[in-house]
């Protein structure tokens, strides 16, 4: 919620997220339950050379 102090530069950081970065899907699963959102696409693991940058 913006701030007078802050105004929109304030990011909320939500504390059910606990996945590492490593593990997008369920980074993104854990979103969606937080943010109450229903994704019905279909997310796949990123390419082995990808996961690289992320280790």
């Amino acid at each position: 919620m913006p701030t007078e102090q802050y105004r929109d530069k304030n990011a909320y950081v939500p504390e059910d997220i606990t996945s590492p970065v490593s593990e997008p899907i369920a980074v993104w699963s854990q979103f969606c339950a937080e943010s109450n959102i229903e994704h019905d696409g279909e997310m796949k693991s990123l390419p082995s050379m990808q996961q690289e940058l992320f280790l």
